[in-house]
């Protein structure tokens, strides 16, 4: 049985959030200082939709699953990804098949996101930490990535799609081995 406080975790998290219209006197505060900030529901629920986007990046990478790529980028997307450049999601996928295919493991963290709206349109960054494993790498088995994405969106209809994405690498660590195939 779930607890007052338990949810489900197949719900969006957006659909977590009370409409204005079911909410207790408590939360009926909070949506007036929405307004005097500017913000309303749709603004909330935009941002956790961006935020998917980003960790179905990150699911799609880990379980090498490329097509699923294309429910986070345009077709005609671009991307800066450490040394590569990519003129379309194709290349996109590409690039990542090649990077990561070769390991045992992977496990892309994003946190810290922060999301602009302005429409139809967004910019979104957020922090990456990423573990690379490949046991018979010579050296040792891990590689660490730290850096931040940072997104162009745009909102189609099925959804917030990445127009284009730089990865900043901030440092590394570990055995570069496994992640070259050495």
């Amino acid at each position: 049985m779930m607890g007052r406080n338990s949810f489900s975790p197949v719900r969006p998290i957006h659909s977590l959030i009370a409409a204005p219209a079911t909410c207790s006197s408590r939360s009926r505060g909070w949506n007036r200082k929405l307004a005097i900030y500017g913000r309303g529901m749709g603004d909330y629920e935009d941002r956790a939709d961006i935020i998917d986007v980003t960790h179905n990046y990150c699911w799609a990478l880990d379980r090498n699953q490329w097509h699923e790529l294309d429910n986070v980028f345009l077709p005609g997307a671009t991307a800066q990804l450490g040394g590569h450049t990519c003129a379309d999601r194709d290349e996109i996928k590409q690039v990542c098949s090649n990077a990561l295919t070769k390991l045992d493991d992977s496990q892309h963290l994003v946190a810290t996101h922060q999301v602009r709206v302005t429409g139809d349109t967004a910019t979104s960054r957020c922090y990456l930490h990423a573990q690379h494993i490949r046991r018979a790498a010579d050296g040792g088995p891990h590689y660490i990535v730290a850096g931040r994405y940072e997104d162009d969106l745009v909102r189609t209809s099925d959804g917030w799609r990445i127009k284009h994405r730089t990865l900043s690498v901030m440092w590394t660590e570990g055995n570069l081995r496994v992640v070259r195939g050495d």
